[in-house]
């Protein structure tokens, strides 16, 4: 119940849910308080036409992107394990079975890259399996079974990041592991990186797709683009996420 809440709560407060809840109100109060429900709706319009530009959202996703591509050479020098950190479940039909949704799929698919360049071993975190198997265990089939590359670890407890931290965490203290690198996004490292230094891990990381370093055009910087109203609510959500995390835990 308090993961659905989360969600719940998060589609309330992220665009374009917060700018929606924003229009209701006003228009609830145009009649009884005509000014400030024309304000409200005012608000509603031009934040999401703000969070809909390409310009507002690349700065606000950029703010996040500060973690540089990782050398594979200091790695194997550096870290003992590599965590990938899962990113959703695609539960289609069309593969006979729930699998790894694409944006867990780039981020196995980099780790097999790292894998394969430094032998360093893996491990994969997710869980959240009311209807099927946990995140980790489709991340380490994919591994194996579509890339051919072993997992030695397989985390699938965690509903969130600070889960993943210290389910992950709780795995590799066994083995004696303590510097890790991490495999995500580059828009979600810095909450990931926060939730490992938490349980006193050796973190380097390793993130993938930067989107603030997409080419873009300047004549369409002001324009609304369904892309950037995107990425400006995952960029929102990570700071709501690491606010949370810091009240929490």
């Amino acid at each position: 119940m308090g993961f659905l809440l989360s969600k719940l709560f998060s589609a309330l407060v992220l665009p374009p849910g917060i700018n929606i809840l924003t229009g209701f109100a006003g228009l609830f109060l145009h009649r009884r308080a005509p000014r400030l429900g024309i304000a409200l709706l005012m608000i509603s319009v031009f934040s999401l036409y703000l969070l809909s530009t390409p310009i507002v959202s690349r700065l606000l996703i950029r703010s996040l992107e500060v973690h540089e591509v990782a050398e594979p050479a200091s790695l194997k020098e550096n870290v003992d394990a590599i965590v990938v950190l899962g990113g959703g479940v695609y539960r289609g039909g069309e593969y006979g079975a729930d699998t790894v949704s694409p944006l867990t799929l780039s981020r196995i698919r980099y780790a097999a890259y790292l894998h394969r360049m430094t032998d360093i071993p893996l491990l994969v975190s997710g869980g959240i399996a009311r209807h099927g198997p946990a995140e980790g265990m489709l991340m380490a089939d994919v591994l194996r079974n579509e890339f051919r590359i072993p997992v030695r670890w397989v985390e699938k407890k965690s509903r969130n990041t600070q889960e993943n931290a210290v389910f992950s965490t709780a795995l590799l203290s066994q083995a004696g592991i303590e510097r890790i690198a991490v495999v995500t996004h580059a828009s979600h490292m810095p909450r990931a990186v926060a939730a490992f230094a938490r349980q006193g891990v050796d973190v380097v990381t390793a993130p993938i797709e930067f989107s603030s370093r997409d080419e873009i055009k300047w004549a369409s910087v002001l324009l609304p683009r369904l892309f950037s109203l995107s990425l400006s609510s995952i960029a929102l959500h990570e700071y709501l996420g690491m606010v949370w995390y810091w009240l929490r835990y």
